[in-house]
């Protein structure tokens, strides 16, 4: 029973939003200031600088450090291997710690001191001085250190609209909901079970523990074999270390006009992707896990609406195909994600 309950979580990754709001969502503070600098100059230290909407700046260095081996609270062969899902990366090694110096992600919160100058919190300056055509001379201050500059061009940001301006932004997440249904059988045992288990708020790991108690406790109704009360919670008490490790709270969820969007987590992570309209009648966006490629694994797809302050987000699955291959039976499932703008 465990291996076919193990099996379901491993394979459900998925999110969807259902909520209504009031209120209406004003434009974020920085939005003339939001701009993502590419660096074209060769041997640069920077790769990119972004500055986004809500007030919030991403560095990426020019390095491609091994996460798992360099992150010390992370093992590569403890990596969750699962269907790629809007707020999970996969492998998790994909999620790196925030402001250290051994990861390539630099992000904090920042204010603008004049036209030109950015003042970011953690690292220092950064001035941009409009060149020729697209090209910029980005000068770069870091705390206690000398200045330099960097060439760079402007990566060019999706059309204005009103979907558009009303994603990016800083989002907070409101609710969690998960739905799965699964039916098959294993070890003799024939099931057909349903969940719908939510949280507030982030919590990814209390979410997938109540979700295990309730396949559980169906499992064990439907299987006859004498599954006890004190069995499941000893089983929960199991996992619990490992799925707090490997479903951080979610924090906040930021989109940009230039195509990115970050997830933070707590203990200090984050997880850094890219985003893109799939239609013109802005119902439904692609993401991909790597922050250069759009169509590169893993990737997705999800719709989305708004409604007021609120915006929802349904990522749907019926790709249970690790499940199915162990030869267990089939089924769908996702995940529910209301988000709201942060103020």
């Amino acid at each position: 029973m465990k291996r076919i309950v193990l099996a379901l979580m491993i394979a459900v990754g998925a999110i969807v939003a259902t909520s209504c709001s009031s209120g209406t969502l004003e434009a974020p503070a920085f939005k003339s200031s939001s701009a993502l600098y590419q660096v074209t100059q060769l041997g640069s230290p920077l790769s990119s600088v972004e500055f986004t909407e809500s007030g919030n700046y991403v560095i990426v260095r020019n390095v491609q450090p091994n996460y798992a081996a360099q992150n010390s609270s992370m093992n590569q062969a403890d990596e969750v291997k699962e269907l790629p899902s809007f707020l999970l990366a996969s492998p998790w090694s994909k999620i790196v710690t925030r402001s250290t110096t051994y990861n390539n992600i630099i992000t904090g919160t920042y204010t603008k001191s004049g036209e030109t100058t950015y003042v970011l919190e953690g690292f220092g300056t950064v001035q941009v001085n409009a060149a020729n055509g697209n090209t910029y001379s980005l000068v770069i201050t870091e705390t206690g250190a000398s200045p330099y500059t960097l060439t760079a061009a402007k990566k060019e940001q999706y059309a204005g609209s009103e979907p558009t301006d009303k994603l990016c932004r800083t989002w907070k997440i409101k609710e969690m909901r998960m739905e799965v249904s699964l039916a098959g059988k294993a070890e003799g045992i024939s099931f057909d079970v349903s969940i719908d288990e939510k949280v507030d708020g982030g919590n990814l790991s209390e979410l997938m523990l109540k979700c295990y108690e309730r396949i559980m406790r169906k499992l064990a109704d439907q299987s006859g074999q004498g599954v006890t009360d004190e069995m499941i919670k000893s089983s929960i008490n199991e996992i619990r270390e490992d799925a707090e490790k490997s479903y951080p709270s979610v924090e906040s969820i930021i989109f940009t006009q230039a195509g990115t969007y970050m997830v933070t987590y707590s203990g200090n992570k984050l997880a850094i992707s890219t985003w893109a309209w799939t239609g013109d009648d802005f119902k439904k966006i692609r993401y991909s896990w790597d922050y250069n490629k759009m169509n590169a694994s893993p990737s997705g797809e999800c719709s989305i609406e708004f409604d007021g302050k609120k915006c929802y987000l349904v990522e749907i699955t019926d790709d249970f195909s690790r499940f199915a291959d162990e030869g267990y039976g089939s089924g769908n499932g996702k995940m529910t994600y209301t988000l709201e703008a942060a103020e």
